[in-house]
């Protein structure tokens, strides 16, 4: 009988954060190792249809002299879905003058599995629309940050 498993990640939020290194001023890349996860044999890995949940954190801010509001979401990653723009984030903040600013983080977030060095490869591609502002990105910007997340489970069918 096939079912569903869920299987959490072994570690807490926090000792599971891992850095994004952006290569473009978009698109970067994050590295989980398999180690500790107890996962099933490779081969059903590779075969069974897989769901997996990221976390991703990110910051806003009006200028780069305001304080940073962090914001995060579960974003959910099928490969079988072939998702676009699975990251969308709603970003409010109250401004010195007592009004809301919102930026809108957009973006694309797709997982891949490297089975020789026994981990799993997360790319994401993210930008931001921010109000009166040019499009800005996590590379370069001041304004917002989208540099850590944490793989928190996988979901295999098998």
């Amino acid at each position: 009988m096939k079912v569903w498993h869920f299987i959490p990640s072994p570690f807490d939020l926090s000792d599971g954060l891992v850095t994004i290194v952006y290569s473009g001023t978009s698109a970067g890349t994050a590295e989980i190792a398999f180690t500790g996860w107890g996962l099933p044999d490779a081969s059903i890995m590779s075969n069974a249809p897989t769901e997996y949940i990221v976390y991703l954190n990110t910051g806003y801010r009006e200028d780069s002299n305001s304080d940073w509001n962090y914001f995060s979401k579960n974003i959910r990653y099928n490969a079988g879905m072939f998702e676009t723009q699975n990251i969308l984030m709603f970003m409010p903040s109250l401004t010195y003058n007592r009004a809301y600013l919102a930026a809108h983080l957009v973006g694309n977030l797709m997982i891949s599995t490297d089975f020789t060095n026994n981990k799993w490869i997360i790319q994401v591609d993210i930008m931001a629309y921010l109000p009166n502002t040019p499009i800005q990105y996590p590379k370069d910007s001041s304004v917002i940050r989208a540099h850590t997340l944490a793989f928190r489970g996988i979901n295999i069918y098998y």
